[in-house]
């Protein structure tokens, strides 16, 4: 057994290296999204003015179901089991029916979500982003990053168009 490894064990170690290699390389899905043998990650990059080096990080989100993970936005992703927002799990959300919205902002048939932020009282048949930064509306309310605002803000935009 000492000759085999010892005239082998060059081999071993490159295989070695190798595996290492392998399991550790990151493919993008999608997006910010990535997938390694046994995991997936978003890639992320914090702002400039936060942060000496701003170069991209890589989180793992975990508890994600391999088989079925998808990207929907730079934001969104889903599962059989759940929905996540970057790497955290969206609560209340429902992955058979969510969508992405432009920005931010989600929709399940129950729910419309801004960031992680359930929006109470929001209608999910009329909602609507209206810019890709700020503002978004239903029937009965207008919102700038997910809170209610005067609705003569959505109007001003609506006319703009």
């Amino acid at each position: 057994m000492k000759k085999f490894f010892k005239k082998y064990k060059i081999v071993i170690f490159i295989l070695f290296i190798t595996f290492i290699v392998i399991i550790n390389l990151k493919f993008n899905i999608g997006k910010n999204y990535y997938r390694s043998l046994f995991s997936v990650y978003i890639k992320v990059t914090p702002p400039m003015d936060l942060v000496d080096n701003p170069s991209p990080r890589y989180i793992k989100i975990r508890n994600v179901n391999l088989t079925s993970f998808k990207v929907l936005s730079e934001y969104h992703g889903t599962d059989k089991n759940n929905v996540y927002y970057e790497w955290f799990i969206l609560q209340d959300a429902d992955p058979k029916t969510f969508k992405s919205l432009d920005y931010e902002y989600g929709k399940d048939k129950n729910n419309v979500f801004y960031h992680l932020k359930k929006m109470e009282n929001a209608d999910t048949e009329t909602f609507e982003v209206l810019d890709r930064i700020f503002y978004a509306k239903d029937k009965n309310n207008c919102y700038k990053n997910g809170e209610k605002v005067k609705m003569s803000k959505c109007q001003k935009l609506e006319n703009q168009k």
